[in-house]
């Protein structure tokens, strides 16, 4: 977690210096972004988890997720010309094993998870063609689709997880309504998982980092 934040503060540094150059904070030939605007974006994202602290009773062992790549969607609503409200949700499938237990490494399974996300964000320099920007809020991911490994593990089930989301990202207008976005999530997320009906349970602090890439356009 804190090598995670440690990213997280070089990330804001770097935008901070962005920020601070002239030619990037140029402005735009029209007012930019605006009390009203809409601003879709498509994007690819890679979810890269930290397992910070993870059980597994009674066999001991920790979870493992892999890293996902997968496409989302999400809209931001500007409240004002600095302040708007970000909704991103998308559908991805994980895939899940346990580690170092009583009965060594064990395939759990796969899982498709619908993550939603709400933010608050802070536009830093909504009138110029570059901009900058972070947020916090709310995670709440729910889980379906399970797919048991076989074998130690017949059937298994991911409790609905709700967690905070700290945000830092930043668009370039490219031309017209069309913008390029980079933007940086940290999930404060754990997850619970019962394994063949309940005989094992695992809890994990999954705390994923999730990166993104993408084309946004403004109405």
């Amino acid at each position: 977690m804190r090598a995670l934040l440690t990213r997280l503060a070089a990330l804001s540094t770097v935008v901070c210096l962005m920020t601070a150059s002239p030619f990037i904070a140029q402005a735009a030939d029209d007012d930019g972004l605006i009390a009203g605007s809409i601003l879709l974006r498509g994007r690819v994202i890679g979810i890269i988890p930290e397992d910070s602290s993870s059980s597994i009773r009674p066999i001991g062992g920790r979870i493992h997720v892999d890293p996902t790549v997968s496409p989302e969607v999400d809209l931001s609503y500007f409240l004002t010309d600095h302040i708007a409200i970000e909704g991103e949700a998308g559908v991805l499938q994980s895939s899940l094993s346990a580690k170092n237990t009583a009965f060594g490494d064990v395939m759990i399974g796969k899982v498709w998870s619908a993550p939603i996300d709400l933010t608050l964000q802070y536009h830093l320099l909504p009138h110029s063609r570059f901009n900058p920007y972070v947020g916090a809020g709310l995670n709440v991911t729910s889980y379906f689709g399970e797919q048991a490994a076989g074998g130690l593990v017949q059937n298994f089930s991911v409790d609905t997880a709700v967690g905070a989301v700290l945000e830092i990202g930043a668009d370039y207008r490219i031309s017209g309504p069309w913008h390029a976005n980079v933007d940086v999530k940290q999930l404060l997320l754990g997850a619970q998982a019962h394994i063949d009906n309940g005989t094992v349970d695992a809890k994990d602090r999954l705390n994923p980092m999730i990166l993104a890439a993408g084309i946004g356009y403004q109405f």
